[in-house]
């Protein structure tokens, strides 16, 4: 049998010395959050999606990240 578990996680506790991978993976979650405006996109802004993703392209032989990276500046340049 299987039940919902729910727990919050907050902002203070989330660990600033994060890897490359999870810097990038957070960033792609916080773009979706401000494309689709949700609720709980809290303080998220492009500038902390942008920041977040550079810290994560350390591994990017394919150049998907650097991409991932001149859509959100592309994003950000329209909402202004």
């Amino acid at each position: 049998m299987s039940r919902k578990l729910e727990v919050p996680v907050l902002a203070n506790a989330v660990n600033t010395n994060a890897s490359g991978e999870l810097n990038f993976i957070m960033s792609v979650a916080m773009f979706g959050q401000l494309l689709r405006d949700s609720d709980f996109k809290g303080d998220a802004s492009y500038a902390k999606v942008l920041e977040l993703a550079r810290k994560g392209l350390n591994d990017d032989p394919n150049g998907y990240r650097r991409e991932f990276i001149r859509l959100v500046e592309a994003v950000q340049q329209l909402q202004k």
